[in-house]
């Protein structure tokens, strides 16, 4: 989960990337998150943090 919230940040239900702000809504998860272009968030592993964080959550 730490390294999951330096990634992304949790609005309600949106995920939104914090160096260029743009976000997906939890109906979109299903989708690979779009960054704005030259985001150094987009160089990321993940790219699908919906899923991400349900993986996360599984256990709980």
């Amino acid at each position: 989960m730490l390294e999951w919230s330096r990634q992304w940040l949790l609005e309600g239900d949106i995920v939104r990337c914090p160096y260029c702000h743009n976000y997906q809504p939890l109906s979109r998860g299903h989708r690979v998150f779009v960054h704005q272009e030259q985001c150094k968030g987009a160089s990321f592993v993940e790219q699908y943090p919906w899923r991400w964080l349900a993986w996360n959550l599984r256990s709980l």
